[in-house]
């Protein structure tokens, strides 16, 4: 009788193996709960920002100039000594092109507000947005604000309803949070990559373009994510991503977006079509701990320079003095002070805390408005080369051929756009794009013209070589 009993539980056992076991292998392991809610929570970001999310396709027709190949011998010492009467044929050679970029956005408004960066959309004539659905749009540039690198487009007659973003804060991120990127990464249509928040208030040069507290993060972006939304776990926009920093077009892990924050003081102005910024009318370097023994402070920002005329030297700012609070917020470093006077309306009284000989001042000033002054609170562009028209000791100086006519470069600045390009002290340039430069004038009209379509190709004489270089604003 046992053993009838022990082959039928044998039997039973050996049939559930037969049946369940193989049930349980094709099931897969079992995922942690908390990996799973991970997951969906992952999956419930992507289904909430993906149809806020689009792609922008930007066009602009450009004319362009190519200049006589015969250039280089007619500014030529050797030969002219030789063929000083000898007349070059006219040589203009114009080729006209379309130039198309990608990049992407993202709605911030159900009547069609797209925010994005400016240099997307930046001196094109013909902006496109395609929505999630893929609905194609004409869209209209409403405002643009190079310093930020942010724009606002309008979809003009959606045929779709639209939906917004949610807009987060970027005031309490840490480094470490989660942070999910949204855009169109090289053109290959809407993608969401993740990462973490690697650093915050990085200041960074980027293809000669300075930026100011910038988030840091590792989350993939690549060419076409510019304009894109960072997003935290609850899908809520922190920021805006604006650039890579690479040795070539690729994401190495190293990517920054523009704080949200920013963007919302902004997107008042942006929609009236002009930005006004605060005006305060210094030159400003950050402190550095080993300062603080000469100086008394650790951090803050260090006034190198105060502007004639200026609403800091009208409150009584002097050089030397190290400014660490404007009105109750602290100042440390010169992108808090710059980022601080910009957002601040022009005619607001504010009181600096300023550190002067190793003691504490308060200081009312009115802040200015950006437009009415010559100066920035960091140098421009133009600011960063000086050109001056070619006389005798100069050409003495810098050992300039008597025949060549021209600007001679007495100073440009190592981080502006006209250095990166490759130009320097005791270069003589003589052409800018299609126009000829024959003294200080001329320059700065090429150079404004230039500015128009984004870069200027420069012609340069360097002792004896002739060359041209680029210069992209």
């Amino acid at each position: 009788m046992r053993w009838r009993i022990a082959l039928i539980v044998f039997l039973v056992a050996t049939i559930g193996l037969l049946v369940f076991y193989p049930l349980k292998l094709q099931s897969g392991p079992q995922i942690p709960s908390g990996v799973q809610e991970f997951e969906n929570a992952l999956v419930e970001i992507a289904k909430r920002v993906e149809p806020s999310v689009v792609n922008i396709s930007a066009e602009k027709t450009e004319k362009v100039t190519v200049p006589s190949p015969f250039e280089e011998f007619e500014n030529d010492p050797f030969f002219r000594r030789f063929f000083r009467d000898f007349q070059f044929p006219s040589f203009p050679r114009e080729q006209v092109y379309r130039r198309r970029t990608l990049g992407s956005g993202f709605i911030v408004s159900s009547n069609g507000y797209v925010l994005t960066n400016a240099h997307v959309v930046e001196g094109f004539d013909q902006v496109t947005v395609i929505t999630h659905s893929g609905a194609s749009y004409k869209g209209k540039v409403v405002g643009r604000d190079e310093r930020s690198d942010l724009a606002l487009v309008k979809i003009e007659n959606p045929g779709e309803p639209l939906q917004p973003v949610v807009l987060g804060t970027s005031s309490n991120l840490q480094v470490g949070q989660i942070v999910a990127a949204f855009g169109n990464p090289f053109g290959v249509g809407q993608s969401m990559t993740l990462g973490i928040i690697s650093a915050l208030n990085r200041s960074q040069v980027v293809e000669e373009k300075s930026y100011f507290n910038l988030i840091q993060t590792d989350a993939a972006l690549n060419p076409g994510n510019s304009g894109g939304p960072l997003v935290n776990l609850r899908g809520e926009v922190i920021g805006i991503n604006v650039a890579i920093a690479s040795p070539g077009a690729f994401n190495v892990g190293v990517g920054f977006a523009i704080p949200i924050d920013i963007a919302k003081k902004l997107l008042p102005q942006l929609e009236k079509g002009k930005v006004t910024r605060g005006y305060l009318g210094v030159k400003i370097q950050s402190v550095t701990p080993d300062m603080k023994a000469i100086y008394g402070a650790g951090e803050g920002a260090l006034v190198v320079e105060v502007v004639p005329n200026s609403p800091a030297e009208k409150a009584g700012i002097k050089e030397g003095d190290i400014i660490v609070k404007v009105d109750d917020k602290p100042i440390r470093s010169d992108a808090d002070l710059v980022e601080t006077i910009a957002f601040s309306s022009p005619g607001t009284r504010v009181t600096l805390t300023v550190i002067r000989d190793k003691k504490e001042m308060r200081i009312p000033v009115t802040i200015g408005s950006a437009e009415e002054s010559t100066e920035a609170s960091l140098p421009s562009e133009e600011e960063a080369i000086k050109v001056e028209n070619i006389t005798p000791q100069l050409r003495e100086q810098y050992h300039i051929p008597s025949t060549l006519q021209g600007v001679v470069v007495t100073s440009v600045g190592a981080d502006s756009p006209f250095y990166s390009a490759g130009i320097r002290e005791g270069d003589v340039i003589y052409r800018i794009n299609d126009k000829r430069v024959r003294n200080v004038s001329e320059f700065n009209s090429a150079i404004a013209e230039a500015k128009k379509i984004g870069r200027a190709y420069i012609w340069v004489r360097r002792g004896s070589d002739t060359f041209m270089l680029t210069v992209y604003f």
